[in-house]
């Protein structure tokens, strides 16, 4: 008998299929993570509002929003940042002030302007 799938499951499944969807390979996945890199050699803790926030400023196309878990996937699994066990409260209205993870940088040089 096959137990029902975790939500840690369907997360990774959805994550997947994102990454390896062409449409959210393009312009938007590639400038959100140089975006995200950036922000963490400028800064030793971040959220992913601060990427959000970073990436509209920029004029990055909108996408499917699902794809920001790709992103910061990516970022961990290539040694940029880790998450950390604290939380913060999301500034996004579209997320209801839900908690969202910090992201600690090991990419962060004081130095960098």
């Amino acid at each position: 008998m096959t137990s029902a799938p975790t939500g840690a499951d369907l997360r990774d499944a959805a994550i997947n299929a994102i990454e390896a969807a062409e449409q959210f390979q393009g312009d938007w996945y590639s400038a959100v993570y140089g975006i995200t890199r950036r922000i963490a050699r400028t800064n030793e803790f971040f959220t992913t509002d601060d990427v959000w926030k970073e990436a509209r400023s920029l004029g990055a196309p909108r996408t499917d929003p699902r794809v920001m878990g790709a992103v910061m996937r990516r970022i961990s699994r290539d040694d940029v940042a880790y998450r950390t066990r604290h939380y913060r409260d999301s500034t996004r209205p579209a997320c209801h002030s839900r908690p969202i993870p910090i992201w600690c940088s090991r990419i962060y040089d004081p130095s960098t302007p």
